[in-house]
């Protein structure tokens, strides 16, 4: 029995001895396995944190963009709103002008525009009311010499200021808000470029 006991506890041995190498064995391979998950769990991490690096860089760019955006049309419209204004006054100064050179400009505009036809002249109420003396026989006179005629008409015109010129039918109004219209591109660039240039 006692060779019985010795196998046993040689066996027992043994077998202790196995279960402690397969355990150091299984530990290190299990301690393997947590230091690649480590490891593995830091590059996802480091990758997430480059992700999150770069969306966040996105993220401030397009807010720096539409920041820029809004500002830009912010000084665009403010611009715009200046160019508007300056040309407002301008208008009200050609409206509000004395009359010598109020109609001095309507003398200037109407004359490049005389033909050899019978014309009819079409002023504002208002402009009716201050016309020279002597401005509407000067103005036929020199429709005369283009071999045309020129009236005055007794109905005023529904304008602010300026004059519409008809012949056989055909208007030309040269009222001062059609003649800011029609130009207000280059008037728009002109003062543009006055005011900030």
């Amino acid at each position: 029995m006692a060779g019985l006991d010795k196998i046993l506890s040689q066996i027992t041995a043994e077998a202790q001895e196995n279960a402690a190498v397969l355990r150091r064995d299984a530990e290190g391979q299990a301690a393997q396995i947590l230091e690649n998950a480590k490891a593995e769990a830091e590059k996802i991490t480091i990758n997430a944190g480059e992700e999150a690096e770069k969306e966040a860089g996105k993220t401030i760019q397009r807010y720096q963009s539409m920041a820029d955006t809004q500002r830009k049309q912010a000084f665009l419209a403010s611009k715009q709103s200046m160019i508007s204004e300056c040309i407002a006054k301008a208008k009200d100064m050609i409206l509000g002008q004395d009359d010598a050179p109020y109609f001095g400009m309507i003398a200037k505009l109407l004359g490049d525009r005389l033909q050899a036809k019978d014309g009819i002249l079409y002023l504002s109420e208002k402009d009716k009311k201050r016309i020279p003396a002597g401005f509407i026989e000067k103005l036929a006179g020199e429709a005369a010499k283009k071999g045309g005629t020129l009236a005055l008409s007794d109905k005023a015109a529904d304008i602010d200021g300026g004059f519409v010129l008809a012949y056989g039918g055909i208007d030309e109004n040269c009222s001062v808000s059609a003649l800011f219209e029609e130009n207000a591109e280059e008037l728009s660039d002109t003062v543009g470029k006055m005011l900030f240039s």
